[in-house]
Parts: C-alpha cells; structure tokens; sequence
C-alpha cells in the first residue's frame, strides 16, 4: 500500500498491556481482588493504583456487582475515586451470591464496604460513612447553613421518588397511552424540580462545588439519558426545557473520577433490554458528544452473530464517522478470524482518468438500514434483535463519493457498505457504478490482510480504508477491545461537506455497531 499509513497492525513497536499498566495506574486508587472460585473466572489484575507499599492491605474494601450494571456501586466506586482512597475490590455474583456474602450483609445486595475492616452496606451510608472517616477531600460543605441544604437532599435522593417514577416510566409501558402521558408528566414535574434546584447556586453542580448529592444522583441520571431516548423517545439531554440539568451533565463528565467509573450508554440499553424485555422506540443510542472523542468496547464475537463480515468502512451513515479505531486482540481462534483493510485511496489513485473524474462529481447517500450481516442467507433471533436496535431509528447522510483527508490532501474513495444509492441516478445505476468502484477497492494490491494473535494491536484511518472481518471461526472464541475515535464532517473535492439528511446522528454512539 503505497500510500501516507493508514493501517499499521503492531506487536513490537508498542509498549507492552503491562507497561501501559503500570502508567495508567497514577490515575486512580483502585485494585481488585479475587476469591478462590470466585466469579468471574478469570485472573485478576490490579487493574489500578493503589498508593500503597506492597503487599500493604487497603484500608477500603469494596463489595460490587461482576459487570457494573449497578448505579449503587457506581456510587461508591465515583466517592472512592474522587477522594483517592486506595482500595479493593470483591466482585458479587448477583445471579449466585456467594453463601459467605448472604451470611456478611444482612441486607444481602451490594454494595458493601469495609472501611479499615467495618462493614458499611447501603450506598449512602457508605458515602457518608467514607466522608467521615477521610474528610481530606470533603464532598460535604463546611459552612453550617449549606451543610443542613446538603444534608437534606443527600436524604430526598433516597426519599422524593424521583428514581421509582422514571424506573416506573421506563419499565413497562402502560397499555392505556394516557397513563403513559401521565406517568411522563409527572416524571418531568420531578425534572422541573432538579432544574431548580440546580439553580440554586452559581456552580453547575447541586451545591456551591462538587458534592456526595452530585454522586448520589449521577449514576441513575446517566442510566436515564441513555435509556429514555431508546425505548420512550424521550429525551434529557439536549432538551431545551432543562438547561442546567445539560450543564450539570456536562461539569460531571469533565470529572477524572466520573470518567474512571461511569458506565457507557450501551451497556445500559442492552441491560434494560435484557432485564425488562422492552423494545426500543424512537433514537436507538444517543451520545454525549461533549463527554468525549472516543468510544471504548470489549467484543466478544463468540457470542454474538452481528459480524462486521462485509467490506465497510465504520459507521458512515452519519455525519460525523469514527476518525479511526484501535483493536487490541483478547482472544483469538487457533483457525480463521482474520481481518482485512483496503486502502480507498490507491483504489482512487488506480482509477481509469474517466472513471475518475466521474467519480469526483458524485455524492452518495449512506443508511444504517444496511446492515453489517447483509448477505447472511439464515438470519437468528440474536441477528435479529440487533438489526431491530440498529435500525430502530433510520439515519441517512450524503456524503461526496471522493473525500479529501483532512491531514494528508489525498483523495480517496468513500463507499463501502452502508451505500444505498448515489444521488440523482436510479437505484439499478447507482449499484452498478458503485460496484465497480469498489471492484478497486477490493484488488488484492489494495489490501492487507492480518492473522490475529493474542496480544497483537491493529491501528486504522477510517477516513482512507475499508475493512472486513473474515467470520470463518464458527463458535471458537474470538474476543478483541476497540478503541474508536471520534471524527469530522467529510469534505469533497468540491469543497462542501458531508450533509445529514435524516435522522439526529449527533444523538447516534457507534458503541453500538459491530466492528472487526
């Protein structure tokens, strides 16, 4: 490939995971810890610093969930991390709550914590517990007449009803639309009253700074501005009715702490979706796009069929697509899971002069109603069920057919699989040109094609490649961790750029899109 590097799969140039480790660590207080039999199965890792010396016990240990589901233990996960208390971590199976836990905490639900060896459960109590015992970082005010305010809320986020409502309002939808109606009114009068008292400070925040009150309520906000918009058409964020809520969202995300413990909007859909058998309505994942540039996901392909086994470049029906993406290989079959790239400009470059300047002069519309496993001849009920999320709500965007990269000025072919027609020819024409476009991008010449090992890490311009995820490997394992990079509008020879034509994609995550 003989172009600027668009693809560089690396397995000596980069440190090792464990390098990357140990410089990640300063970041946080954490470590984890494991029982014999525990789940999960796999070996522990101090996965985060501890600020102690070895083999040094911390003074904190915490009692959570397998696979941060649970908004409780966000909690305490988020003060922990805030305050920089070192402590470990016991992970509860809650399908299978060890006999020795059920027999620790009377309550029996997580979280828990031992504070220097007193156990503490319930999730305000340990906050409240963990600011008196290391008041070194306060998350409580020191002035008298703010503490009693603080105070007070810290006991209506358990109390006002707020979380019921709109669990309530999400769970299961009424049969009767009016209860529906209802049950949305009162839920937005519980919004009208958290804008309020937003406002009732100068800080972004509940109070005059930073506080428990913001913890307390961050984890069930985050769940509902992730779940509402997908399965009640209802959004928080980006609502013009509640302008502080959209600051105070925006001051929690710019916390290190927030960043180290929140959970993803993706997780929560499934989850919800999982637990109440609900399906999605309206905007099938939306994005704090002021969070951050970047989207992380651990893919286990042995347990899902939504394969990224056609030529695509990620996630072009929106306006914006993924700059690139990073992919860490976990667990690789001994036979097959091989990935491919195309290099879109070469295949440009290797274009005929006519077919050429044909092309410059072309915009084509993309759409998720394509999806990934398009040519599947027998479709599961899991393929099924993804196809009924990603395409739940339908996103077009025009994009020019030859796209200038923004860092190098090459010209490059920007098709591939989500391509349904090029504007201002027929379906039968628009397929056969874009066809034969592609027929370049796919020459052997054009393409690199990478056998996986465990440990390998693959990096690639989404703005100049199309890939394709070789799904040879039937059931064997393969398990691999994306890193995905947010992007900018597409520009065109001509100059214009990229324009959405249907659907809000700034409110789309790509966490949702089968990747190679």
């Amino acid at each position: 490939m003989s172009t600027a590097s668009t693809i560089s799969p690396l397995t000596t140039a980069l440190p090792s995971w464990e390098d990357l480790l140990e410089a990640a660590r300063k970041y946080t207080p954490a470590r984890r810890i494991r029982r014999v039999g525990q789940h999960p199965s796999t070996q522990p890792i101090p996965s985060s610093w501890n600020k102690l010396p070895p083999n040094t016990p911390a003074p904190v240990l915490l009692y959570r969930d397998t696979n941060s589901w649970c908004p409780f233990c966000e909690r305490v996960w988020f003060a922990l991390e805030e305050k920089g208390i070192p402590f470990e971590t016991e992970f509860i199976d809650l399908s299978n709550k060890p006999k020795w836990y059920t027999d620790l905490v009377p309550t029996t639900l997580v979280p828990a914590a031992k504070i220097e060896g007193k156990l503490v459960y319930e999730s305000k109590d340990i906050l409240l517990a963990l600011e008196e015992r290391y008041p070194e970082v306060p998350l409580l005010p020191s002035d008298p007449q703010e503490r009693a305010i603080a105070d007070r809320w810290v006991e209506e986020s358990e109390t006002n009803g707020f979380r019921d409502l709109a669990y309530q309002l999400l769970r299961k939808a009424p049969e009767d639309p009016q209860e529906l109606e209802d049950l949305r009114a009162k839920f937005e009068a519980q919004l009208d009253a958290l804008e309020a008292d937003l406002g009732k400070y100068s800080s972004p925040f509940f109070l005059s700074e930073f506080s428990i009150v913001d913890i307390l309520y961050s984890p069930h906000l985050d769940r509902l501005a992730a779940n509402l918009p997908v399965y009640r058409g209802y959004h928080i964020k980006g609502n013009p009715r509640f302008p502080r809520i959209n600051a105070w969202f925006e001051a929690i995300a710019q916390r290190p702490a927030y960043q180290r413990s929140a959970s993803d909007h993706t997780t929560n859909n499934l989850l919800l979706r999982r637990r109440f058998g609900i399906d999605p309505v309206g905007n099938p994942a939306p994005l704090d796009a002021d969070r951050a540039n970047l989207l992380v996901n651990d893919l286990d392909y042995s347990r899902t069929e939504s394969r990224a086994n056609t030529w695509h470049t990620d996630v072009t029906f929106v306006d914006r697509p993924p700059l690139g993406s990073v992919l860490h290989a976990v667990t690789i079959p001994p036979v097959g899971g091989d990935t491919v790239w195309a290099n879109s400009v070469t295949a440009y470059q290797d274009l005929p002069d006519r077919l050429r300047n044909l092309a410059d002069t072309l915009w084509a519309v993309h759409s998720n109603k394509y999806d990934y496993a398009e040519a599947a001849v027998e479709i599961s009920e899991q393929q099924k069920e993804y196809r009924k999320i990603f395409t739940s709500t339908v996103y077009e965007t025009l994009h020019p057919v030859v796209r200038v990269h923004p860092e190098s000025g090459e010209q490059g072919l920007f098709i591939g699989g989500f391509v349904r027609q090029i504007k201002g020819l027929s379906q039968t024409e628009s397929n056969d040109i874009i066809r034969l476009l592609q027929s370049y991008v796919t020459r052997l010449e054009n393409t690199v094609r990478w056998k996986w090992k465990e440990g390998d890490v693959a990096f690639w311009d989404n703005r100049a490649t199309q890939h394709y995820a070789i799904a040879d490997y039937g059931t064997q394992p393969r398990r691999v961790q994306r890193v995905t990079i947010a992007g900018d509008l597409p520009v065109g020879i001509d100059g214009k750029t990229s324009e959405a034509v249907k659907g809000d994609s700034s409110a789309f995550t790509p966490a949702l899109v089968a990747a190679s």
